[in-house]
């Protein structure tokens, strides 16, 4: 993650947790977002996730992506939804808009993707440490 005023940080994300490195990934501490690797990206409404169809992003890149929109369900307020960019040939995910904050600013909500979601939105790249 890049940060306007504060750096970058490396996170490394498991089933059985996250650790956070700020040098470039030299050193790496546990850290509690709430959050580890999930088994679907759709989180606790994956029943009502809907592939919106499929095309490229945008007019720079020509890769063809699926497009996915996940309700978000806030109590009195209009309908709300997250959506999702996947790689249409590796399922792998490019990009994500969430359409609600967390529900504190340490800590994401574990059934919205909690660690992505301390953003509005995600842009991946893929690498592996």
């Amino acid at each position: 993650m890049a940060g306007c005023d504060y750096g970058n940080w490396w996170y490394f994300i498991t089933s059985n947790g996250t650790e956070v490195s700020n040098d470039g990934g030299q050193t790496w501490n546990p850290v509690d977002l709430g959050w580890s690797l999930p088994t679907n990206w759709y989180g606790a409404q994956a029943s009502s996730a809907s592939c919106a169809g499929a095309s490229p992003l945008n007019w720079m890149n020509k890769e063809s992506l699926d497009w996915w929109k996940i309700p978000v369900p806030i109590p009195n307020s209009p309908p709300a939804a997250t959506w999702m960019w996947f790689n249409s040939q590796t399922e792998a995910p490019v990009r994500m808009m969430f359409g609600n904050g967390p529900p504190k600013p340490t800590k994401g909500d574990p059934t919205q993707l909690a660690f992505f979601q301390m953003w509005s939105s995600a842009t991946f790249q893929n690498s592996i440490r």
